[in-house]
């Protein structure tokens, strides 16, 4: 009985802590099929619901500050500043010479003017960039102390896609002694190292600007003169109107296809002048007449030649022809063949056609043109 009373209490103990775990046990929920057998959903969490009193709830975790910029380097900044030196639009490259030496001319003074406005400025270095506008035309000046000024009118500057301009002025001293002082060139500024000069008397009751064929007549003194810088000083000269008649030559004294300069000058015995000759290139033409027997021409067998050489449309020209003259030389006459054999100009002449014409006694001998270039130029003529 004691056994029985035993089993029966071990059995309501067992009873009794099985209820006990069963009601804290989960309850398994039946598993769900979609009816067409698709892939099952992923389980989604379902979102917390906001409340006032919410605790223990980890926060969200703030979004991130973007990337700050980086700081800058000492003694800079982001902010754009100014061009200190802003690009200025040089128009004009302009260098100012001395005329004589070449040298840099230091000061000098600039001006630009043009109808509204006038553009000036001072330079200390013997060259400046200058902002002119472009394209425009006005009146340019260059000056400095103790030079001749140069102005070139109606100076055009550069358009508007050209490049920037270079010019290159020459500037000649004033003269501050006596006399007569040539500064011989050619056109693209190189010294003329041999020349040979005429001096001319003039009338002195008129003025020497107004006299014409001067050249034609006897000179007062012919002279050869070498300088290998081309700065030429006359000797001096009395008071009066004179003429001044410049070739160039060879170290031989034979002419260069240069032209000849002709100036005339008023001497007052305490002026002075400093003049910048530029030579052009010319024909220096020599004419080899031969008689019916190709030998050379003599006028002294067949008469009194004269001889002429007009430009075409051109008349009545007169020229100075110099020849041989044995056994004193050459010599020189106008329009005149005085000597046997070759002729030549007394100053070459500028390129261009012409027409040759020789009378021998007063008939006519030649009709012939002429095509002369610049050069050193000699033709062949017959006299028959």
């Amino acid at each position: 009985m004691r056994a029985v009373l035993i089993l029966v209490a071990v059995l309501a103990l067992g009873g009794a802590a099985y209820w006990m775990v069963a009601d804290n046990a989960p309850v398994a929920l039946p598993e769900q099929h979609n009816d067409d057998n698709s892939e099952q959903r992923p389980e989604q969490a379902n979102p917390e619901l906001a409340t006032s009193d919410r605790h223990n709830v980890t926060p969200a975790p703030a979004p991130k500050d973007p990337t700050p910029d980086p700081k800058p380097e000492a003694g800079t900044s982001n902010e754009i500043e100014p061009d200190a030196n802003p690009t200025i639009d040089v128009t004009l490259d302009l260098h100012v010479h001395n005329a004589v030496s070449r040298a840099p001319v230091a000061p000098f003074r600039w001006r630009f003017v043009r109808p509204g406005n006038i553009l000036r400025g001072d330079n200390e270095t013997g060259s400046a960039a200058l902002a002119l506008p472009r394209a425009v035309k006005g009146d340019l000046l260059i000056e400095a102390d103790g030079m001749q000024p140069v102005e070139q009118k109606a100076f055009q500057t550069i358009g508007h896609n050209e490049p920037t301009q270079r010019l290159d002025v020459f500037l000649t001293p004033v003269p501050t002694g006596q006399g007569i002082k040539l500064m011989v060139k050619t056109l693209d500024r190189q010294p003329v190292p041999h020349v040979r000069v005429d001096a001319y008397k003039l009338r002195s009751d008129q003025n020497a600007n107004e006299q014409t064929g001067w050249d034609l007549g006897q000179p007062l003194w012919s002279r050869g003169n070498s300088k290998p810088d081309g700065v030429y000083g006359l000797p001096p000269l009395p008071a009066g109107n004179y003429g001044i008649v410049l070739v160039a030559t060879d170290p031989e004294g034979k002419q260069l296809p240069l032209s000849g300069y002709r100036q005339t000058f008023a001497v007052t015995g305490s002026n002075g002048f400093l003049e910048d000759v530029l030579l052009e290139p010319a024909c220096a033409l020599t004419i080899d007449l031969r008689d019916g027997q190709s030998r050379p021409y003599d006028p002294k067998v067949y008469g009194k030649t004269t001889i002429s050489l007009n430009k075409a449309g051109e008349t009545g020209i007169q020229r100075k022809w110099t020849a041989n003259d044995d056994p004193s030389g050459t010599i020189t006459e106008p329009n005149t063949v005085a000597g046997k054999g070759n002729v030549w100009l007394d100053q070459p002449i500028a390129p261009g056609n012409y027409l040759l014409e020789i009378f021998v006694d007063g008939d006519p001998r030649v009709s012939h043109s002429l095509q002369l270039r610049a050069e050193q130029q000699v033709e062949t003529i017959y006299i028959r």
